[in-house]
């Protein structure tokens, strides 16, 4: 994900947000939330201003809650009645109000993850 698209899916209301302290400083309490690889001594979440990013952020290495929601919905969808289960887990990894983001970041291992 671009930094632009970042910034105004986090701030869709503020037209001039792109490029703002405050994005750069939001991506870095995101990177610091998920922590670094303990294999790898790398970023979950690696710095997008390298010439390999090319100015995008991804999150390597981890399933975030929000992929394994999607994950279980894609799923329990494809399963119909049989999928039950899948979209009831997949409800219940939600908690509060979408947008609102604790200092807890609940990340898998995205081998173990599934």
């Amino acid at each position: 994900m671009t930094s632009e698209r970042y910034a105004t899916a986090i701030w869709p209301n503020e037209p001039d947000v792109v490029g703002k302290t405050k994005v750069r400083q939001s991506i870095a309490v995101v990177r610091a939330w998920l922590g670094t690889d303990p294999d790898t001594g790398a970023d979950y979440l690696p710095s997008g201003l390298t010439a390999a990013a090319a100015g995008r952020y991804r999150i390597d290495g981890i399933l975030v809650d929000a992929e394994v929601f999607r994950r279980l919905r894609v799923r329990g969808l494809a399963r119909g009645a049989d999928g039950m289960a899948d979209l009831c887990a997949a409800l219940d990894l939600v908690t509060g109000r979408p947008s609102t983001c604790p200092p807890r970041v609940r990340a898998l291992p995205a081998a173990t993850a599934g």
